[in-house]
């Protein structure tokens, strides 16, 4: 990693603080209903950049993971085929690391396939990984800041690719464990990175590929018939040195976008929310699961409920209590209904 002038601004940023301070405003039953969803979306985000729907259990089991993150002060190999194994179904799960050659790419046409990356030959798996975690406590017992141990280690796991299957879940865990083991992330809380991600598609990619890139013309390989892809050289030492400069301050951005941009949109929505409410139950004194209804109907249709919503789950109320418990609703919630403000309403709860 090379001390670059961005990324000494960013470490002179101190995005650890920044976030403390925004915390630091609102009440604690705010801040926790807000982690809870953050946990949520974060688990759902990471999934979703793979294009994958889990059930409920392993949604659940992901979530129990990353809550527990902070407790798990050292990365080991049996972490990290603990973690795999609870991301994915238990048919796909490993004991171990893989024992064939994998790689990442996709097909253009029939017997067309582009290769956006090569992971490290079998028989130098033992070997990396010992190394990825012997680097990983060495800079647990420096000053490195957590994000860039963040970034090494995280990306330096995934470049390795140890695992047939789960290696991005595993990759993007790495860094919610670091960050939150080193007491970075404030207590209780989560950068949701992964939704960030999504989020710029794109622009994670690019930070993927700025080492996977240079590196393809490195490796001889050739691809068979039968899909499997056979390395003709020795190719260890692309994985056990690179320069992680631009993963590093790609993380700190995609950090910041989550502080700044996630974290006080959530927070914020949740204070407009409970205001929302009050000023609704000042119009009508309706069941609290009725007035959530009339909330996220209203800010699902831009302010206004909808006829038909009206008429079939509404129909007791009189025209001026609707019209007066949606002005609520517009006052409270302005910043998310403007054509600027979030997508979409996450749940309150």
């Amino acid at each position: 990693m090379r001390r670059t002038p961005e990324l000494q601004q960013w470490l002179a940023c101190q995005l650890n603080e920044q976030a403390r301070r925004i915390i630091a405003e609102y009440d604690p039953e705010v801040l926790a209903r807000a982690s809870r969803y953050l946990y949520l979306k974060e688990t759902k985000s990471s999934y979703e950049i793979e294009r994958d729907q889990p059930d409920q259990r392993r949604m659940l089991r992901f979530i129990e993971a990353l809550q527990g993150a902070h407790r798990l002060t050292e990365v080991s190999k049996e972490l990290l085929v603990s973690v795999q194994q609870t991301v994915l179904d238990e048919r796909y799960a490993e004991e171990d690391y893989r024992d064939d050659q994998s790689y990442v790419g996709e097909t253009a046409a029939a017997g067309r396939e582009i290769i956006h990356h090569i992971g490290a030959k079998p028989e130098d798996m033992s070997a990396l990984m010992a190394g990825l975690v012997a680097c990983h406590q060495r800079m647990r017992e420096s000053a490195v800041d957590p994000v860039i141990q963040a970034a090494v280690i995280a990306f330096g796991f995934v470049y390795v690719h140890p695992f047939d299957d789960g290696n991005g879940r595993v990759h993007r865990f790495l860094i919610h464990q670091t960050l939150a083991s080193a007491g970075y992330t404030p207590e209780g809380l989560i950068f949701p990175v992964s939704a960030a991600m999504l989020a710029a598609l794109r622009e994670y990619d690019d930070a993927l590929e700025s080492v996977s890139r240079p590196r393809l013309p490195l490796i001889p390989y050739t691809l068979h018939l039968d899909g499997a892809l056979e390395v003709h050289s020795d190719t260890v030492d692309l994985y056990r040195y690179w320069d992680a400069t631009t993963v590093c301050t790609y993380l700190y951005r995609t950090i910041e976008r989550t502080i700044n941009e996630d974290l006080v949109a959530e927070l914020n929505y949740l204070v407009g929310y409970d205001q929302a409410k009050r000023r609704a139950q000042g119009v009508v004194d309706m069941p609290d699961r009725k007035l959530d209804l009339f909330i996220r109907l209203t800010m699902e249709n831009g302010g206004r409920l909808s006829h038909n919503k009206r008429k079939r789950l509404f129909e007791e109320l009189t025209d001026e209590e609707v019209s007066n418990l949606e002005e609520a609703v517009r006052e409270a919630m302005r910043t998310e209904l403007e054509p600027n403000g979030p997508d979409s309403a996450p749940e309150p709860g």
